[in-house]
This record gives structure tokens, sequence and C-alpha cells, in this order.
């Protein structure tokens, strides 16, 4: 009898709103797994903090934003507006998608592109994953 349990698991991404073309952060867990939803946080009128201290980047800034998300065969599984994955207390459910189709994705080969300009460098664009994974 296996006793493993089957878990989802949450990783939240962040990376430097520093350019017009963002690249994020290498993540063993994101590429050796399989997403199960994507969600960014809408701002609104609040600031808010990622979890380093960085300030993220105003829903302008997201409104403007497109997320491409390739897979470790180098294929765009997502190419989209970053918008549509922002989430808040009106439409609190994240993204989901299906894990088939998203597994394996590779942050390295995965961007973000910003059109808006002057963004402070201390900004930053963070990403929460859902993924699955197994603890024994």
């Amino acid at each position: 009898m296996d006793s493993c349990c089957r878990h989802t698991c949450v990783t939240v991404v962040e990376t430097p709103a520093n350019a017009s073309i963002v690249k994020f952060p290498d993540n063993a867990d994101i590429r050796d797994g399989k997403i199960l939803s994507i969600l960014v946080r809408r701002s609104g009128d609040e600031t808010l903090y990622t979890q380093t201290g960085a300030e993220v980047v105003a829903d302008s800034v997201i409104a403007g934003a497109t997320i491409t998300l390739v897979n470790a065969r180098n294929v765009n599984v997502f190419v989209g507006p970053m918008s549509m994955l922002q989430r808040d207390y009106n439409s609190p459910e994240p993204f989901h998608v299906n894990p088939n189709a998203y597994g394996g994705i590779d942050l390295t080969r995965s961007q973000v592109a910003i059109r808006t300009a002057d963004i402070d460098a201390d900004k930053a664009i963070e990403v929460v994953f859902e993924y699955e994974c197994k603890h024994c």
C-alpha cells in the first residue's frame, strides 16, 4: 500500500520589474512539476509587498504586460495578457490550467513584457503558482 498522499503546493515567484522584458529565476518545483493554477494579486488602491519586501508593480503595469510561459521543450504554453491572471476579492479563484499541458514550465525561458515606462527599479512582478507535489 502506498502511504504517500497527494498534496498541492504553492510557490510565489518574483522578479524585479527593472526592464521592458523581465525573466523569472529558476524554480525546480515549477520546472519539474505540473501547474494547477496561476494567480497575480490585484492591488487596487493598496500598496502590496512581496515576501522579500519589494513593492509589487501597480495594476496599471499589469494591465499593459504580457506573460509568456515556456516549457522545457521551448514550447510557448501560454502567451497572453497578464491581467487575465489577476485575482482579488471580487474574483478570488485562481486561473486554473490543465496540469498535463502546463507540466515542466521553465521559468528561465518564460518572461513578462512590460509596456509601461518609468518603473522604479525597486518594484517587482509577483506570480503565484499552485502545482502538484507529493510528500511522504
